[in-house]
């Protein structure tokens, strides 16, 4: 037995506290470094996984950027469209809904994005 769990002894036997605020053992140390490692490997997994949600519904509306008035192609019915903020690294998943019914305008279309790294998905980058 060593001198210090001697002395630990000693102190239970009398009823007397024995409290020591020194250097943590080294099996305290690996468990609180593997309790980090978990906590920084799973929550950014947890919170990569779930795509942020957009949806777009394309569809014909009037507008007047300039101040004459003109029919137009808009996004959610709004000229300028919405902002897609989001972070380096995140996933992105955009519905888009294809509600044009104006029989003076085609009533196809496809979406372009800049700014977006489209990391095996180049299909899915505009008309193909």
């Amino acid at each position: 037995m060593s001198a210090s769990n001697e002395a630990n002894e000693r102190c239970i036997k009398s009823g007397k506290m024995n409290i020591s605020f020194g250097i943590p053992s080294s099996r305290f140390l690996e468990m609180l470094l593997y309790a980090k490692l978990l906590v920084f490997s799973v929550v950014p997994a947890a919170i990569a996984a779930s795509p942020k949600l957009f949806t777009f519904n394309i569809v014909n509306a009037e507008v007047a950027p300039d101040g004459f008035t003109r029919d137009a192609v808009v996004v959610n019915g709004k000229f300028p469209g919405p902002v897609v903020a989001v972070n380096k690294g995140d996933s992105v998943k955009i519905e888009t809904n294809n509600k044009l019914t104006n029989p003076h305008m085609r009533r196809s279309t496809s979406i372009h994005w800049h700014g977006f790294f489209q990391a095996r998905t180049s299909g899915m980058d505009g008309p193909s």
